[in-house]
């Protein structure tokens, strides 16, 4: 009798772990990333890069230090003085994590102008970026099943 019960408990008790798993899995399954979230991201990677740290920059949460070393030698050093503007933002799509794709438009020192992307997504709860180095000039194209490449090209924004 006493090994029945102790069954029967064990039972209810992994149906209940379960039951629980089950009812939270749409807790574990990742948040989209906020715009407010991606432009807190920017403001940080813009902070960093102004300060000079670039190795704190190319070490920036999801952040490729290699990928990020090539575009500091690609764009130069010292990062723009004036943070750039937000002109738009767009879902990223051709990843599997949710994530935002910010169009950012600024002007360095020199007086050049530049269009960039910076992506951010959420992996494991916390929030990444892909290029910290927002006055290099790189844009994402994405390449989404059933569209062509062309569909998808995104114009250039007007700076000034």
């Amino acid at each position: 009798m006493e090994l029945v019960r102790q069954r029967s408990l064990s039972l209810i008790a992994g149906a209940l772990i379960l039951a629980l798993w089950v009812s939270c899995g749409d807790a574990t399954d990742p948040q989209p990333v906020t715009r407010e979230e991606a432009e807190q991201a920017l403001a940080d990677v813009v902070a960093i890069a102004r300060s000079g740290d670039f190795d704190a920059l190319c070490s920036y949460q999801g952040v490729s230090r290699p990928m990020c070393e090539r575009r500091l030698e690609f764009a130069g050093v010292p990062a723009p003085s004036t943070a750039p503007a937000v002109v738009s933002s767009r879902e990223l799509r051709a990843d599997p994590l949710p994530g935002l794709i910010l169009r950012l438009c600024g002007t360095k020192d020199s007086g050049e102008q530049y269009v960039s992307d910076l992506a951010v997504w959420r992996v494991d709860g916390k929030i990444e970026v892909q290029n910290p180095v927002y006055w290099s000039g790189t844009l994402i194209q994405e390449l989404v099943p059933g569209e062509t490449a062309l569909a998808q090209r995104q114009p250039l924004p007007e700076c000034g």
